[in-house]
């Protein structure tokens, strides 16, 4: 059941209101002014304030301010209830600053429970958008910490070629600083016996926009030593689903081509 707050300083109000409400099936809390509007908020935490702009003690934009902080949910609906528009008017600023709605008295019940029913709404979908935002953004550090503690190298690359991601694995077989390898052209690491074969494969890669069979090449690392390295690579794609870059996998394979020569 969906609870509301209201907040009003005539108990005349509060019995009307817990009436409607209650009658519509939500559950009700009362307080008379802004300080136990403030208590009961902390202690019910319900899913929508309903609160008279007259009520005594704490002013309605403060008592709002101060249950916004408390909120678990950044989008709480807060309804102010204004015997004039001018009252509402002339405090605009106050308004904006906690994100509130508000109706002007006399109030008809269905109007009332119009306004609450779409703001209850609007609050459902705004914490599920959050929900989800954290989600992904829990998803996103996981996967960032994965890729950053595995052994091989992973590396995202936009459709030109340049860097816009690796792993300290990849860092490390690259052999370049990692504010040096950002943005970095793969073939600025390449040797000139590898670029031709390189660029010949990233623009079939581009075409096919499929995976990418395991390809060698030989690179320059930053100290000027040559390294042999193997890359399997993936195509990203944006939301029309065209390619829009890739990503990959990189492996060191010099001593395990020594070690078969030999």
């Amino acid at each position: 059941m969906e609870k509301i707050l209201v907040v009003d300083h005539e108990l005349s109000n509060l019995y009307e209101y817990n009436t409607i409400l209650s009658s519509a099936g939500y559950g009700v809390i009362t307080a008379v002014d802004g300080k136990k509007g403030i208590e009961k908020y902390n202690k019910e935490k319900p899913d929508l304030v309903l609160m008279d702009v007259m009520i005594p003690g704490i002013n309605c934009y403060e008592t709002a301010r101060l249950i916004r902080e408390e909120s678990r949910s950044p989008h709480l609906p807060i309804i102010f209830i204004s015997n004039a528009l001018q009252d509402i008017e002339s405090s605009l600023n106050a308004l904006e600053s906690v994100a509130v709605d508000f109706l002007i008295k006399p109030v008809e019940d269905k109007a009332l429970l119009l306004k609450i029913r779409a703001s209850l709404r609007m609050k459902h979908l705004y914490d599920e958008l959050y929900a989800t935002r954290n989600m992904l953004q829990r998803s996103e550090a996981k996967y960032r910490t994965i890729l950053e503690t595995m052994q091989d190298g992973f590396f995202e690359v936009d459709k030109n070629g340049n860097l816009t991601f690796f792993n300290a694995a990849a860092t490390e077989i690259l052999g370049h600083p990692r504010e040096k390898l950002m943005g970095m052209n793969f073939r600025e690491f390449t040797t000139s016996e590898s670029t031709g074969p390189a660029e010949k494969h990233y623009i079939e890669f581009q075409k096919s926009g499929t995976q990418n069979d395991l390809r060698e090449y030989e690179i320059t690392r930053g100290d000027g030593s040559r390294r042999l390295i193997e890359i399997s690579a993936s195509v990203i794609r944006d939301r029309d689903s065209r390619p829009a870059g890739f990503r990959g996998i990189i492996r060191d394979i010099t001593e395990k081509k020594n070690a078969a020569s030999e």
